[in-house]
């Protein structure tokens, strides 16, 4: 059983308007860096950094004890495949 916790986060400029991003979930707290892009991407890091977020978020509030190595392996190759993206052209998240 995993016990509650309580998160607060506080980021500015809101999550909306920022390219970093924080989740949480009933036993994990998610917290990427969308890296600011230094050549022309075609997606923002914002969007990157949001899209696998939420990705990670789902994945782990629906099944507990998997391995996170794999869950973010999977959670980049979504998505990467769902935003089109390709090595060398694309924003990253830390």
């Amino acid at each position: 059983m995993v016990t509650p916790i309580e998160v607060a986060a506080a980021q500015f400029p809101p999550h909306d308007d920022s390219d970093d991003k924080v989740f949480t979930t009933r036993s994990a707290v998610i917290v990427l860096d969308g890296a600011s892009a230094y050549a022309p991407v075609p997606v923002s890091p914002s969007t990157y950094a949001d899209s696998l977020g939420r990705h990670l978020r789902d994945h782990l509030d629906h099944y507990t004890g998997v391995d996170l190595a794999d869950v973010l392996a999977e959670a980049i190759t979504a998505t990467a495949t769902r935003l089109e993206l390709t090595a060398g052209a694309s924003p990253s998240a830390r």
